[in-house]
């Protein structure tokens, strides 16, 4: 019975060591948008983001030397013009000799996932950025407080300074209203 990869939701593609599509699974048509009509004999170079074209040549020369390469990851272009991020692994097919003939590429869009880290990142930027911004906050309350306590201390200082103050005129009223009430007597 052969084996089917049609129903995967990876991207499973097959390509010679010149980069020419050979198979392309349902996967890839829903992840990259283009139908296996449309990507049967074309260059892998299609799905290469504008700036990375070196790369498939470096990728297809570690297959050529017998590398397997998993979990790389990179941007890819679909159909449509838009950039996808791709968890790939890439790995030599041989013949029955053994010689290195193609290479498979089963890939998986992390798209979503590789968004969510962006924010996820961003938010804890954020979240140290307010952290940080609240503990200074709070330290210039501490400095706040303490001021309000030492002023409180002085003016409790001060009030008492007053009470004996007041404390001594009253008494030097005291005293000088008998001092008058003597002569108005005499």
């Amino acid at each position: 019975m052969p084996l089917s990869f049609q129903s995967s939701e990876d991207a499973i593609i097959g390509k010679s060591l010149d980069g020419i599509i050979l198979s392309w699974n349902k996967g890839a048509e829903k992840i990259y948008g283009y139908t296996e009509s449309e990507v049967i004999g074309k260059s892998i170079s299609l799905l290469i983001s504008p700036g990375k074209e070196d790369e498939m040549s470096g990728i297809l020369n570690r297959i050529r030397s017998g590398e397997v390469i998993e979990h790389y990851e990179i941007a890819r272009c679909r159909k449509d013009g838009r950039e996808i991020q791709m968890s790939l692994a890439i790995s030599p097919i041989r013949d029955p000799e053994g010689k290195i003939i193609a290479a498979s590429t089963i890939g998986r869009d992390i798209t979503e996932r590789k968004r969510a880290e962006r924010e996820l990142i961003i938010a804890n930027k954020e979240l140290a950025f307010q952290t940080k911004r609240k503990k200074k906050r709070a330290a210039e309350l501490i400095i706040a407080n303490k001021e309000l306590i030492f002023q409180n201390e002085e003016k409790g200082k001060r009030a008492g300074e007053l009470i004996i103050v007041n404390k001594e005129l009253v008494f030097q009223n005291e005293e000088k209203e008998k001092t008058r009430s003597r002569i108005n007597h005499c």
